[in-house]
């Protein structure tokens, strides 16, 4: 299960992911839908790890995954990411 309680992320002025709280039980799937820039991407970086939110919580299985005492890295989270448009490599 992950929970997510007030998850706030912010770069200077521009507020990505503003009070943003959820929760998904083992087994279930969720859709995140928004349009461009509402923050979609930013939500699931902090979810994978990959960013970390400036408050707010991230519980994974009722253990803190998030705060700056207990940020769980990436590669032990088990989760992963596909970026919808994928780079475009040239030989």
């Amino acid at each position: 299960m992950i929970r997510s309680d007030s998850l706030r992320k912010a770069y200077h002025t521009l507020e990505a992911v503003r009070n943003v709280s959820f929760e998904v039980q083992d087994h279930e799937f969720i859709a995140i839908l928004g349009p461009s820039g509402c923050g979609k991407s930013t939500l699931l970086r902090q979810i994978a790890g990959l960013e970390q939110p400036d408050s707010g919580t991230l519980q994974l299985h009722g253990k803190d995954i998030s705060s700056p005492r207990h940020f769980l890295a990436p590669e032990h989270r088990r989760f992963g990411m596909v970026f919808q448009t994928l780079p475009c490599f040239h030989t």
